[in-house]
């Protein structure tokens, strides 16, 4: 079992220098850094890549790739163009996860996120943009075949996408796709929205399941005697023997592009400064290990 952090925690914006980002997860005792397209990445910067390959080996740490697509590269949209400039964009990013040495691509890389709601949505609707969802990721899987790259679909509430919110039509989404490097994100947060019972749908999902996001039902670091209920979320991930990462990914700054986008309208943290906030993420650390061992 690895466990991870993104990259969010600590900024607010998602075009953000990662660098010094590596260090410091290693030092909280973290695995993984779970970051998006940093600069350089997509341009495939070679002296920038290098370096960041660099860093995170000398300092042991995995480095993952999670993100969501803007609209001009919507894997649903009805206009052709618009789902080829998505396709090719994944693909490109495969290369450059590649090229960075990973083997996790995760996200809503599906449709564009956060979902903008201008008009009103049909079932219809949404069946259509599945169909064309399901054929756009057969051409990007196929890519990431070729590179071993896994891409994990990221399970999101209502607010922010309107395709798939449910462990259900996830799973029944998922295995229409027919590629075993193609599995589902679940995240705690949305789960709390979407399901009845968070330990079900995970034992539902089953081996489905080949990322796992953990925070709070407000976006807060995990911590005992919280609404959730950690002992029976990490039970029911043991009883699928879950053995991939567990990414931490609390956001409790506002402002910036990542407080918009996530929807960060008060600052969570407690008016923490850096050093407070590390505390609050190592102690969530060492619960989460900790319950889990157990």
């Amino acid at each position: 079992m690895k466990y991870g952090i993104h990259f969010g925690y600590w900024t607010q914006e998602w075009d953000t220098d990662i660098k010094p980002l590596i260090p410091k997860a290693a030092n909280l005792g973290f695995d993984v850094l779970e970051v998006g397209p940093f600069p350089g990445l997509m341009e495939q910067d070679q002296q920038e890549m290098n370096e960041v390959k660099r860093i995170a080996a000398d300092h042991n740490i995995e480095l993952t790739y999670c993100l969501g697509l803007s609209p001009d590269l919507d894997l649903t949209s009805p206009d052709d163009t618009t789902r080829i400039k998505g396709i090719r964009y994944i693909q490109q990013l495969i290369e450059s996860v590649y090229q960075m040495g990973g083997s996790q691509l995760s996200g809503i890389l599906y449709s564009d996120w956060p979902a903008m709601y201008k008009e009103v949505k049909t079932m219809d609707d949404k069946k259509n943009a599945l169909v064309r969802a399901e054929e756009s990721l057969e051409v990007v899987l196929e890519t990431a075949v070729f590179y071993g790259i896994h891409c994990s679909l990221e399970l999101v509430n209502r607010f922010e996408q309107w395709l798939m919110n449910s462990v259900d039509e996830g799973v029944a989404f998922q295995e229409s796709l027919n590629h075993s490097n193609c599995s589902l994100l679940l995240d705690t947060f949305h789960m709390n929205i979407e399901e009845d019972d968070i330990p079900a749908a995970i034992r539902r999902a089953g081996q489905n399941i080949g990322h796992f996001h953990v925070c709070e039902n407000n976006r807060k670091v995990p911590r005992p005697g919280s609404r959730l209920d950690w002992p029976s979320i990490l039970q029911a991930l043991k009883d699928i023997d879950y053995s991939g990462r567990i990414v931490f990914e609390p956001f409790v700054k506002p402002e910036g592009t990542i407080g918009k986008d996530i929807r960060i309208w008060r600052d969570l943290s407690g008016q923490a400064n850096e050093e407070q906030i590390d505390q609050q993420l190592k102690e969530g650390l060492h619960y989460l290990k900790s319950t889990f061992s157990h």
